[in-house]
């Protein structure tokens, strides 16, 4: 309760405690010391925490491989592969949400809609966004799965859906619940913004920034700071958004989050060159390689799969699918496709 009240500190180190007493063997009934771990694997995945989450996922599995939890340890493999998404290691993260689902449609069918809604935030994020749309639905009024399809309202240029989407997703969450709000209120600060309504986007904006007031680094600190940014940047504020930006990205790369670095550095692009460069010209700037990935991205296919049929590596692929978002101004892989398409770069 002290953590999704906003006390990340004093919430995670007493979460920490208590799967310290699991693994330990203070917690003798093995059921109780498999839920302390997995409490502060979920916790991880809320807060964006990701070192502590790996360190503790190993843990959870050797527990429940020697007692038999199967299904714990799937759930809990699911909020670690979130982790793993916002880490930027999609590879792994789609071998792991595959995996939990396989087991749980097995083992316990009722709970696969979560394995699944995260793979379906993954495929967005990867541009599959027919995928994405379907797997969500196998989870619907799942809060995972109204954010995403928020942000695809998003990529698609839709601010009003996706204004809708973080309306929803924030009626699910009482207003205490201040970390389990983060999300539906990064939503509507981005779906405020897309829409021009930037004084309106100041109240859930306000509220972002208190709920990280007690912490100085991490991944929550980072993501209020890229909000900022983009209000700033929206109110013709172009000095209180770049450093904004630039505070993001440092504290995104302290913090291991790989995607969110990489979605400030776009933002911080286009502060840093300003409004004069046309579309014309950011599709020039694409390179005959960049093209290359850009066409195979845009059939659906992941890093690994794009890198064997190039022949590159998969930091290669990483490296020229972040290019390809900063010249097209965009966040994500789907908003990258939906450019290029325009452009009539594909």
């Amino acid at each position: 309760m002290r953590l999704m009240r906003g006390d990340v500190r004093d919430g995670m180190g007493l979460l920490e405690a208590a799967a310290v007493a699991a693994v330990t063997g203070e917690i003798t009934d093995p059921a109780y010391a498999g839920y302390a771990c997995c409490y502060l694997i979920t916790a991880c995945h809320e807060v964006r925490d990701v070192a502590r989450a790996g360190e503790w996922c190993a843990k959870l599995d050797e527990h429940c491989g020697s007692v038999g939890y199967y299904a714990l340890q799937q759930v809990c493999r699911t909020e670690y592969a979130g982790v793993l998404v916002e880490q930027g290691d999609w590879e792994r993260a789609d071998h792991e949400l595959l995996a939990a689902a396989e087991i749980l449609a097995a083992r316990r069918p009722g709970l696969v809609a979560g394995p699944l809604v995260r793979l379906g935030d993954l495929r967005r994020r990867q541009g599959r966004v027919s995928e994405a749309i379907e797997l969500f639905g196998k989870g619907e009024g799942d809060a995972f799965a109204i954010v995403g399809l928020g942000e695809i309202a998003l990529d698609q240029g839709d601010a009003e859906e996706a204004r809708r989407a973080a309306d929803r997703y924030l009626r699910q969450h009482d207003p205490d619940d201040r970390i389990g709000r983060f999300r539906g209120l990064e939503l509507l600060v981005r779906a405020l913004v897309q829409a021009a309504r930037t004084d309106e986007a100041e109240g859930p904006l306000r509220e972002m920034r208190e709920t990280v007031a007690t912490l100085r680094e991490g991944t929550l600190v980072a993501a209020v700071l890229h909000a900022e940014a983009a209000v700033r940047l929206a109110d013709g504020d172009v000095e209180a958004a770049r450093q904004a930006a630039e505070d993001a990205v440092v504290k995104y790369e302290r913090a291991g989050a790989a995607y969110g670095a990489a979605e400030a550095r776009v933002l911080l692009d286009r502060i840093v060159r300003g409004p004069e460069d046309t579309d014309a010209a950011r599709g020039r700037a694409i390179t005959p390689r960049e093209s290359d990935v850009l066409r195979l991205v845009a059939e659906g296919m992941g890093n690994a799969q794009v890198a064997a049929r190039l022949h590159l590596s998969e930091h290669t692929v990483h490296r020229h699918i972040a290019n390809i978002m900063t010249k097209l101004e965009v966040s994500t892989r789907a908003a990258a496709v939906a450019k290029a398409a325009e452009l009539d770069l594909l």
